[in-house]
């Protein structure tokens, strides 16, 4: 029983084939510990800078010898034959040549043969060209071949490391171009009537200068009617090919069901495994899946795959031949717009990238950091669209993000939100809702804020205002210049005089009322003027009972005048607490020094009267600035 090592060390080198091959690959899926050992192999083999497995062996007799060939050393065995490094000495070319191993069955000269005859009828750069098929009087067979050196694609799938280092880019990516190539090869030989039959990623040789080659047409065939007899057909050796790999038709050795969609289904295999590691059948033995053909392959979830490449593959490996890409053309028509579409794919991940940043600032309240994130996100999501229009996935997801954008802009700037709105083609019915109730809302609250702002500001009903602050203004003043020339005897006086002076401004702000009533400031301005002047009519009229007399009542009845002042100079502005000021000293002054009682009272009044207007007339000079500038 030969150990792992060895067994890896063999399929690294070609060397294994048929059964061994096929037994090698099924341990190779479910053995992750001997996938690393192939894949330490596959990365250190060198030779000849090109991969190709040097040996030590000592060339067998040919008769190529006397054909102008040299052969030298083995480049790689299979279960029938192997093959030979060698050189055309007549034209010192390198050429490989493939021989049947001592012992071989006799059927293996008519296989090696026909393989020849069909390979060098597919004359196409991605198919091996056969330079001369020998055969030797004692019927020994030699097919002399353009040597390939290189790796196969069955090889390099394990070390994608090196698919990056030694091609760039994503390895996937990478990988569809080599299905692309491979279609190429096999849509020639559809043309020419054969199938490959047993397309697997070791049947792919990746040269040293990246060409891709199609090899091993040991079991292809025509199929249909074909006018070359000399070449087999597909009806005479129905069931070939490797069961890990092979199309239900195949399976079941129906002929007649056997088309250039078996091929594209093989192919799809291929980009199976390079996506998710595996055959697709990988794991089921061929007794099952001939009892089951109707178990359809499974794709991963969560595998890194680009969603639009599994399409492609779910298409192409669909159990009904009908139902798949009808020929290797089709796939590669598929394949190559899925490439084009490839600097699309890149900024629509970016952009998704981008979407979901802005989401989660979104969702913590950073609005700045958001709107930038869902900026670049719509950029990126727009800059694929125009690569790809037809992204259906790109298109839903920026639909996504707009949604979200109008969502969360909606609680923030109703307005902004409604716009953005507009801009998408079908708005979800319940997103309309939300704009719309944060419309009204927003609408709500900006009437009441225009509210609030109109209520305080002192330009509304300012010329009534100055008109009745200069009448009554003046009529305070004279009327308490009037009492300190003449000061009254009775507290009543000045009572009567407080009421008769309170029952003008009822009447004047009943008269301007539509200017004055109506807006806040003035009410409470009006409500303050008839607070102060109500309570010093009714102290001056409870005086007597009170005990207060003149000049005594003065001093209570300026610090009234001096908090009605305040007041205002609060509501309005506070250069108005001047007078407040000055009524408050006047009636301490008048307390301390009785003597000087008459002159406080006049020195307040006057101030008390012209004061308010001095204001009026200097907010609006200020006002009418401001409106120049």
């Amino acid at each position: 029983m030969i150990d792992a090592d060895q067994r890896a060390r063999a399929f690294v080198a070609g060397e294994l084939s048929g059964a061994e091959l096929e037994a090698f690959e099924r341990e190779l899926d479910v053995d992750s510990k001997l996938r690393r050992l192939v894949a330490a192999l596959s990365a250190d083999l060198t030779a000849d800078g090109g991969g190709t497995v040097r040996s030590a062996r000592p060339p067998v007799p040919s008769p190529a010898l006397e054909r102008g060939l040299e052969l030298g050393t083995l480049l790689g065995r299979g279960g029938m034959a192997h093959v030979h490094a060698a050189v055309q000495r007549h034209l010192g070319r390198e050429v490989a040549v493939k021989s049947l191993r001592p012992g071989a069955v006799g059927w293996a000269r008519d296989k090696l043969i026909q393989e020849a005859r069909i390979t060098g009828f597919l004359e196409h750069p991605g198919i091996v060209p056969v330079h001369d098929l020998l055969e030797a009087p004692d019927g020994e067979v030699q097919v002399v071949l353009k040597r390939v050196e290189g790796k196969s694609w069955a090889q390099l799938m394990l070390v994608p490391m090196e698919i990056a280092e030694r091609f760039g880019g994503d390895p996937i990516d990478w990988h569809v171009n080599v299905a692309i190539s491979v279609s190429r090869s096999l849509h020639f030989a559809h043309q020419r009537g054969v199938l490959h039959r047993d397309l697997k990623p070791a049947n792919v040789m990746i040269g040293r200068l990246d060409e891709v080659y199609l090899l091993d047409w040991g079991v292809a065939g025509t199929f249909g009617a074909h006018d070359n007899a000399a070449l087999p057909a597909v009806r005479d050796l129905p069931f070939a090919g490797t069961p890990m790999h092979m199309a239900p038709e195949q399976l079941l050795s129906q002929v007649d069901r056997l088309t250039p969609a078996t091929d594209t289904f093989l192919l799809a295999t291929c980009l199976y495994q390079a996506v998710y590691g595996k055959p697709p059948f990988a794991g089921r033995r061929l007794a099952e899946r001939i009892e089951h053909p109707e178990v359809p392959p499974e794709f991963p979830a969560g595998a890194d795959a680009p969603e639009e490449l599994v399409e492609l593959l779910q298409r192409a490996l669909q159990l009904e031949p009908a139902a798949r890409f009808q020929d290797a053309d089709a796939f590669r028509l598929a394949l190559e717009g899925y490439a084009r579409n490839r600097d699309a794919r890149k900024l629509g991940r970016r952009a998704l990238e981008h979407a979901v940043a802005a989401r989660a600032a979104w969702e913590r309240g950073d609005r700045v950091v958001a709107e930038a994130a869902a900026a670049d996100a719509e950029f990126g999501f727009r800059a694929a669209l125009e690569l790809n229009p037809g992204d259906v996935q790109t298109r839903e997801r920026r639909d996504a993000l707009a949604s979200d954008r109008v969502r969360f802009a909606a609680a923030h700037d109703p307005r902004a939100a409604s716009w953005l709105l507009d801009t998408l083609s079908a708005p979800p019915t319940q997103l309309v809702q939300q704009v719309d109730r944060a419309l009204q809302t927003e609408r709500g609250e900006r009437a009441r804020l225009e509210e609030i702002a109109k209520g305080a500001d002192r330009r509304i009903g300012l010329g009534t205002k100055q008109i009745m602050l200069g009448a009554f203004g003046a009529i305070w003043a004279g009327a308490f210049v009037f009492f300190t020339i003449f000061p009254p005897e009775h507290a009543t006086t000045v009572g009567a005089f407080l009421v008769g002076y309170l029952g003008l401004g009822v009447a004047g702000t009943v008269r301007g009322r539509a200017q004055l009533l109506q807006h806040r400031l003035n009410r409470e301005m009006m409500f303050v003027h008839l607070s102060w002047l109500s309570t010093s009519a009714l102290l001056s009229f409870l005086a007597p009972s009170l005990g207060l007399q003149f000049p005594t009542l003065w001093v209570p009845l300026m610090l009234l005048f001096a908090l009605g002042m305040a007041a205002i100079a609060v509501i309005v502005e506070v250069s108005s607490m001047v007078p407040a000021i000055v009524w408050g000293l006047a009636a301490l002054i008048g307390a301390l020094f009785p003597e000087t009682l008459r002159w406080a009272v006049l020195l307040g009044a006057l101030l008390h009267g012209f004061w308010p207007l001095l204001v009026s007339l200097r907010f609006a000079r200020k006002t009418e600035a401001n409106s120049v500038s």
